[in-house]
């Protein structure tokens, strides 16, 4: 069988290059024989990008005949997120009698359909596709909310448990966190719908009841002169927390792993903005792969990635009150928190990025005949 996918990235490092990067690798190891390529916007040197191409609208146009010479070489499109890529995907392949897959991954499968003008073109998306699926039982309740009749399969995303395993060069960072721990922990854009306004206020309670606790957030690069980020370590200022908030910016691999590793638990309020929701989760998976307690936003596409009671705590998103108090109840109850870690273990193992494969591939297998 032979499968294009479309996708913004395949970083190690970013939601959507993670969530394409690993979930394309694991089905190429189980389908060794499959003939497999990318087209990115972004490249990243990964052996299975094919093409780069912009697939914005104006992209789309420019490009529209490489694209239709490429996808004639493959039996199933694979798009990952309805816009652009669905559409990239739908125009692209028109009249070469393809199969269409599209994943809804967050923002992109969902924003458009609420959007005057663009639920038009969101709706010609979705009536192009074979087969849909989404990376949340959120993403897809919010899809059906405006298409109720597509029937959309969830496949959840993986962790690689490798990726967090202990390595012996581990000290070296371990020894830059000495004067963070104890600490909390965050790892997400510093963007809005990663809830820093909430969570930073929660630790500001929190840190009352424990005073040798830190909160350290890790983020990637941020461009200059993006506003969120003053305003981020204004509210840190104003709360009287500049000795005890870190922001870690761009970690290497490595010390991202130490971060998780050496961290009491792991908390991201995911907010929804008008723009910009929360597709999964990932990196409450990756915190579980950790033995980290977690705790999250209910009635988010969190509740997907962990289990409320059980691996940690979901709240109200804006509840930074509650927020702490989930906290506080895990750090001051030390029997609980093994508990937690001890469920986010078995949580992570049963998560892999096999298991997902094999639901794909089970519905390539059964759609592209």
């Amino acid at each position: 069988m032979r499968i294009c996918y479309l996708t913004h990235d395949l970083r190690h490092n970013t939601g959507i290059g993670v969530f394409s990067r690993y979930s394309i690798e694991a089905i190429q190891k189980l389908r060794p024989a499959w003939h497999l390529g990318v087209v990115v916007e972004e490249a990243t040197g990964h052996p299975l990008e094919r093409a780069i191409i912009k697939m914005d609208r104006a992209g789309i146009a420019k490009n529209l005949f490489r694209l239709r010479e490429l996808f004639k070489q493959y039996d199933i499109i694979h798009a990952l997120d309805a816009l652009p890529y669905g559409l990239a995907a739908a125009v692209g392949a028109w009249g070469l009698r393809k199969k269409l897959f599209m994943t809804g991954v967050g923002s992109g499968s969902i924003v458009p359909l609420f959007r005057f003008p663009d639920s038009f073109l969101a709706r010609f998306v979705y009536g192009r596709a074979h087969q849909f699926t989404a990376i949340s039982n959120y993403t897809a309740r919010r899809i059906n909310e405006k298409l109720p009749r597509l029937s959309i399969t969830v496949i959840n995303p993986g962790v690689d448990l490798e990726l967090f395993t202990p390595r012996p060069g581990d000290r070296i960072f371990e020894d830059r966190l000495k004067d963070k721990k104890p600490y909390v922990f965050s790892d997400g854009a510093l963007k809005p719908r990663k809830g820093f306004e909430v969570s930073i206020p929660a630790f500001a309670l929190v840190a009352k009841k424990f005073p040798a606790l830190n909160y350290v957030i890790m983020h990637n690069k941020v461009e200059r002169g993006f506003e969120q980020v003053k305003k981020l370590k204004n509210l840190v200022r104003d709360l009287g927390l500049e000795n005890r908030v870190f922001f870690i910016e761009n970690a290497s691999d490595d010390f991202r792993r130490v971060l998780y590793r050496n961290a009491e638990l792991f908390v991201l309020m995911s907010q929804e903005t008008p723009t910009d929701m929360e597709g999964f989760g990932l990196v409450f998976v990756q915190a579980a792969a950790c033995g980290l307690p977690v705790v999250g936003s209910r009635g988010s596409a969190v509740e997907d990635a962990m289990r409320d009671g059980h691996n940690g705590f979901l709240v109200e998103p804006t509840d930074y009150q509650a927020v702490a108090e989930a906290i506080i109840k895990i750090l001051s109850d030390d029997d609980l928190k093994k508990r937690l870690a001890t469920e986010s273990l078995r949580f992570a193992e049963f998560m892999s990025w096999e298991r997902s494969a094999e639901q794909y591939i089970a519905s390539y297998e059964r759609v592209g005949k």
